[in-house]
């Protein structure tokens, strides 16, 4: 399985009778305790259709894909608040936010993507759910409080060489499982053919008598944790048959004495004891179930089964391992049963009431405890009814997004009265239950391969053969990535404690305050599509609060702050147009290619306010490695540069630390460089201290050799997302090498080759690479890469402006084997890295642009990572501590989250001057061998250390 994503199109689908819709609901409790977590995400995998007429003619991917799209606009007709947004209303008064569901008709999200070399056996085979279904769902790792500017339904449209995959991401706060299936069993009987639905949803939302809406929400309740899991997941379906469901109530029923069991509550109590007792805990542990109730037939009167919203309350089933285990199945789905009984009107109507007068959204970590099981999703939803024209569904997956350790979902099975669990717990846990001889009393398997697969059936070509890692590899090893983390200092742990503790304030979208003085588009150079595949540049800035008092331009408060920044954002994107605007495509039909372009149609950039309850600056700077919640400081995080065409170019988030302030920003990459980024960022705080213009005014017209015909198509075949999937888990850590360090590895340098050539930067980066290579202690004969980004302004003739805003960069590689790298010099390899940057001339900058162009592929991760490959980004030319915003110059910089790759350092501009800060992302072995190496530290000094 080459596992190999190609993204063809992005179209947005409105309703076909937009009139009908109504432009406000209100959301309920049930609603909005869920704005905090994720979407719904599930999809279907269908054989592909024969071509012929016998198919109504779809004859075609592309006649399947544009029927889909009719078919998906005219069912929004009937299910029309899926093609609007949340809306909110800030409470200035008490600090409050209400949300609703905005009916604007902005219009689903529709992706049409496909699966390179993937057939429908390598979804159904492996023992383990592939990571490469993941990437069948868009905007997976979205929450639902997000989709003020993203759409509530997304759906993504996957061929693969023998099958279609068709997912669908939706807003939870819109619907829960019962909904979701009503709208995608509707979506397949309008692309039957029928001019209507079955069943009409009714949106209606249900409130307690005493409940006043719109309901205010406290900033302080909207807190949003990404929880971080202890040790790695997997996902297994299992397959339950109709009479080994029928034994499992049986028996449950016959221990009790009883026949109010029911079937799901007998499987669910099986599962729970079955997973527990593969964990072999303490039999004085307490563990739960969660179970998802269908409150509908609870309300009096009932409410309408096609009630489109949030009717889910969570019932929670705690016991001791000792009581779970050792009661007995029947005791356990008793229990079970009798939970769910108690949920009546009268509990329905306090809830709502309660939760209306102290509304608090659920959190991961409120539902997610250690030794937990919670089960989603009903066996009850029609899942294999879902016929779009060509035929049922052979499978039902989720979607990718946060993975909680001890979730399963239900689903209705193939097979008349079958249920299939999809559970997502530890290798070892799997593999524990593979074992269980009583789990499989119960269960008929877990896959195509599962019954007959054990360890020695697996041969070598099963392991080395697919393009990615085989899951089942990981249940090969013991859990090496949480032990090496034994020896993490104490401050990395109390980091742990205090991460993930995000509170999203409001999210704003800022537009340019002179919107007339954009044009309307902008096409690319090889060098800014050479980027397409590739994430965005994140770059933000720590400050000290600002003490409140007129000294601060009157910014004694945050709030006071948050505006004064949106305000001076606004005006800097009147110099920054392009940034406001999003990336426009245009699809040839005759050669099967895209053009890409810059549409500066002021859509704005987003503007995030944030506060990280409890976290200090201290808590930042102090640790050795940089901690997890600095990712969660920067928005847009997974969405990649080609995204642009829906996501915003620019996106900022201001986060509030107790005492003090990160300003995050995000940029698509194909719309700038580093150098770019930080003219903007410097131009913003330049506003921001007051002046009515830039000191250096942007040039947006772009250079392309001088026989490049534009705008560039770029073959479908060579739209190559690949996901990079490390073999190790990795940290990062910011080392600054001091003004005179710098100097001495420099004079080193040149000393040891007799020459005065090689600069500052290229003796400091040959000292990091011999140092981090020795580390890894490899053969002398193993081959290591060193890519480096050349800014290539200065080496066109006539030279480009300094100013000229878009990406001027081209990878340079320096290759040697390790005995080379080690054994020749610290002068040799500095050397041979000033000599490699000086073949990039104007004649390599013209054949370049001129070749791409002919020949367009876009950079993928497979590209540049490689083993024992480094990759350095960024420059300290760059002016980063000069950025003041009118409350004093930042304390440090940190780079975002997104992927992760093991090698990739970047190079910042030190806070003293002369020096240099190096973030380093690596294995936790790497860095600790890093921190131990005397030679590596004699010219360097660890972040922890920065401020002692």
């Amino acid at each position: 399985m080459e596992g190999i994503i190609s993204f063809i199109s992005t179209t947005t689908v409105r309703p076909a009778s937009p009139e009908e819709s109504t432009k406000r609901i209100e959301l309920t409790p049930w609603d909005l305790h869920v704005l905090l977590l994720g979407p719904i995400t599930r999809g279907l995998l269908f054989l592909k259709p024969t071509p012929g007429p016998e198919e109504n003619g779809l004859q075609t991917m592309t006649a399947i894909v544009d029927h889909l799209k009719t078919s998906l606009s005219r069912t929004l007709d009937f299910f029309y608040p899926l093609a609007g947004r949340l809306g909110t209303t800030v409470n200035d008064d008490d600090d409050t936010t209400c949300f609703f569901i905005d009916c604007n008709g902005a219009g689903a999200q529709f992706i049409h993507a496909a699966a390179g070399g993937v057939t429908v056996a390598d979804i159904l085979d492996p023992v383990y759910v592939p990571e490469i279904v993941s990437s069948f769902f868009s905007q997976d790792e979205v929450q639902n409080y997000q989709d003020v500017t993203q759409p509530l339904l997304s759906v993504q449209v996957t061929e693969l060489v023998d099958g279609i995959f068709v997912g669908c991401t939706l807003n939870r706060v819109l619907a829960d499982g019962k909904s979701f299936w009503h709208f995608f069993n509707s979506w397949s009987e309008i692309s039957r053919g029928s001019n209507k639905i079955s069943l009409s949803p009714v949106f209606k939302r249900w409130f307690g008598d005493d409940t006043h809406y719109p309901i205010r929400i406290p900033q302080s309740a909207m807190v949003f944790e990404r929880p971080t899991t202890s040790s790695p997941v997997q996902e297994m379906f299992f397959h339950f048959s109709k009479g080994k469901i029928a034994g499992l109530k049986a028996r449950a029923n016959a221990e009790m004495g009883t026949d109010r069991i029911s079937s799901l509550q007998a499987l669910t109590a099986h599962f729970w004891r079955s997973t527990i007792r593969a964990r072999h805990l303490p039999e004085d542990q307490e563990t739960i179930c969660t179970l998802a109730i269908d409150m509908r037939p609870r309300r009096h009167p009932q409410m309408p089964q096609q009630y489109f919203g949030v009717a889910v309350q969570g019932g929670v089933v705690t016991m001791k391992v000792g009581e779970l285990l050792g009661m007995g199945l029947g005791h356990v789905a008793w229990q079970m049963n009798k939970i769910i009984s108690t949920f009546t009107e009268v509990k329905a109507t306090n809830f709502l009431k309660s939760w209306a007068k102290d509304p608090k959204p659920a959190t991961d970590s409120t539902i997610m405890m250690r030794i937990a099981l919670i089960m989603a999703g009903s066996p009850r939803f029609n899942v294999y009814g879902n016929d779009f024209g060509w035929g049922r569904p052979v499978a039902v997956r989720g979607g990718g997004g946060i993975k909680l350790n001890g979730k399963a979902t239900s689903f209705q099975g193939a097979e008349e009265g079958s249920i299939d669990i999809e559970a997502c717990l530890s290798p070892e846990t799997l593999k524990a239950l593979m074992e269980d001889a009583d789990f499989f009393i119960g269960c008929d398997g877990a896959g195509a391969q599962f019954i007959h697969a054990a360890a020695p059936g697996v041969t070598v070509a099963d392991i080395l053969e697919p393009a990615y890692v085989s899951p089942i590899v990981h249940s090969f090893f013991p859990l090496d990535g949480t032990q090496n983390c034994n020896g993490v200092s104490e401050p990395l742990l109390a980091v742990q404690k205090m991460e993930g503790i995000i509170s999203f304030i409001s999210t704003t979208t800022v537009r340019p305050a002179s919107p007339e003085e954009s044009t309307r588009r902008i096409e690319l150079t090889p060098w800014d599509l050479q980027l397409l595949l590739l994430g965005s540049i994140k770059k933000g800035l720590l400050f000290l609060k600002p003490a409140p008092g007129p000294e601060e331009n009157g910014l004694q408060t945050m709030t006071a702050v948050v505006d004064h920044l949106k305000t001076s954002l606004s005006r800097t994107l009147d110099f920054f147009y392009p940034l406001a605007g999003r990336l426009g495509t245009t699809v040839n039909e005759d050669d099967d290619t895209t053009c890409f372009f810059i549409d500066c149609n002021g859509a704005g950039a987003q503007f995030i306010h944030a506060a990280a309850g409890g976290v200090t600056v201290a808590d930042i700077l102090d640790p050795v490695y940089v901690p997890k919640i600095v990712s969660s400081f920067f928005p847009l995080d997974g969405v990649q540069n080609y995204h642009g065409v829906t996501q915003p170019l620019l996106a900022v988030q201001v986060t509030e630390l107790v005492d003090g302030i990160f300003v995050g920003c995000t940029l698509n990459h194909v719309v700038g460089d580093g150098k770019s980024f930080w003219h903007f960022f410097n131009s913003w705080s330049e506003i921001s201290r007051g002046p009515n213009k830039i000191s250096v005014s942007p040039v947006f017209k772009r250079w392309f050799g001088d026989d490049t015909d534009y705008p560039i198509r770029i073959p479908r075949s060579a739209m190559v997302f690949d996901r990079p999937i490390t073999s190790s888990p990795v940290q990062e850590m910011v080392f600054r090498s001091a003004k005179e360090k710098i100097a001495g590895l420099k004079a080193r340098a040149n000393a040891e080759m007799g020459i005065d050539r090689i600069s500052s930067l290229q003796a400091l980066l040959a000292h990091l690479w011999r140092c981090t290579i020795r580390t890894r202690r490899l053969p002398e004969d193993q081959e290591t890469s060193y890519h480096l980004c050349i800014d290539m302004r200065t080496r066109r003739r006539p030279q480009m402006p300094q100013q000229y805003f878009g990406v001027a960069l081209q990878r340079g590689t320096l290759t040697m084997k390790v005995g080379e790298l080690l054994g020749m010099g610290l002068g040799h390899v500095a050397w041979q890295m000033n000599k490699m940057i000086s073949t990039f001339t104007e004649v390599e900058a013209t054949n370049f642009l001129e070749s791409w162009a002919k020949d367009p592929k876009p950079i993928s991760y497979s590209t540049v990572t490689m083993s024992n490959a480094f990759i350095m980004a960024s420059s300290p030319r760059f002016n980063v501590y000069g950025t003041d915003f009118g409350w004093g110059r930042p304390v440090a910089v940190r780079s975002g989250g997104g992927i992760k790759l093991d090698g990739k350092t970047t190079i910042s501009q030190g806070a003293e001057e002369g020096s240099i800060d190096i973030e380093v992302c690596s294995s936790p072995e790497t860095l600790q061998a890093m921190l131990e190496d005397a030679d590596f530290m004699e010219a360097v000094t660890a972040s922890s250390n920065f401020f002692v």
